[in-house]
């Protein structure tokens, strides 16, 4: 079953089951087994892995159904909202197609980062909107935001995770490719909408970050590309991105089931 999922990430401990209840994983896997009337885990999983505090509009994910069990989607839309906090919400359900997986199918992903560049963030912004209260050169970052489009070593932009995943700069495995990184600004309000194929761990909010820096002035578009040469400095680290901006800011958009060749992208919203 493809499920379509909606989330504000300040009430939740991110996408992955963690432990502590109040994973967004977490609360659907407790919903679907209520609805099951099971006391076994049903597996929920999902087209990426967002971190606390971090939104989502259309995240995808997909669970196995049993097999003798009835239910269409807009049944399971039905039964399951009820289950969930508020601050969840199942927004659409259907059949996936055969071999779908939410991770493995997926083309590609677009995030969305908002900023406030003003001395005092309105009351409502807080916990969606990041904030930025210094001033900001917004034509010099929207210049460098190219720099990211392409295929890269990321691994400047990557923050690690310490579970084994990790992977060593230069072995080609931090190699992402984003075809859109786009800086629109409204008044004080900055927006950026990146999409690629995929994202390592951090990769969206670091790359916000050393675009900040850039605004500040204390980094230019040759230091940005710089970064992705993987250079060590005098202790023997990764010179990585000098900021990682806020997860409040931060929206999974997004999520891509066709090909990207140039061509429009349908997607599943």
């Amino acid at each position: 079953m493809k499920l379509v999922v909606a989330y504000d990430g300040r009430h939740h401990s991110g996408w992955q089951h963690v432990g502590d209840g109040r994973s967004v994983q977490e609360q659907l896997e407790a919903a679907i087994a209520k609805v099951l009337k099971s006391n076994q885990l049903t597996r929920v999983h999902a087209s990426g892995r967002t971190d606390a505090g971090v939104h989502a509009l259309a995240q995808v994910a997909h669970f196995d159904v049993p097999g003798d069990w009835r239910m269409d989607g807009a049944a399971w839309t039905r039964a399951l909202n009820p289950l969930l906090p508020p601050s969840i919400r199942v927004l659409e359900t259907e059949d996936a197609p055969p071999g779908f997986h939410a991770r493995r199918s997926s083309t590609g992903k677009h995030y969305r980062y908002r900023l406030f560049n003003g001395p005092i963030l309105p009351p409502l912004d807080h916990g969606v909107v990041s904030h930025w209260p210094w001033p900001l050169d917004t034509a010099a970052m929207r210049a460098a935001a190219s720099v990211f489009v392409g295929e890269h070593d990321f691994s400047a932009f990557a923050a690690f995770r310490h579970d084994g995943t990790d992977a060593t700069p230069g072995s080609g495995r931090n190699v992402r490719r984003v075809w859109r990184f786009e800086l629109s600004v409204e008044g004080p309000y900055l927006t950026m909408d990146i999409e690629g194929k995929g994202f390592l761990y951090k990769m969206v909010r670091l790359m916000v970050g050393a675009l900040i820096h850039v605004g500040r002035g204390s980094l230019d578009s040759a230091g940005l590309r710089g970064l992705f040469e993987a250079k060590l400095d005098q202790t023997g680290r990764l010179i990585k991105s000098p900021l990682c901006a806020g997860a409040e800011g931060l929206s999974m958009i997004e999520v891509f089931y066709v090909p990207r060749g140039g061509d429009k992208v349908d997607h599943h919203a």
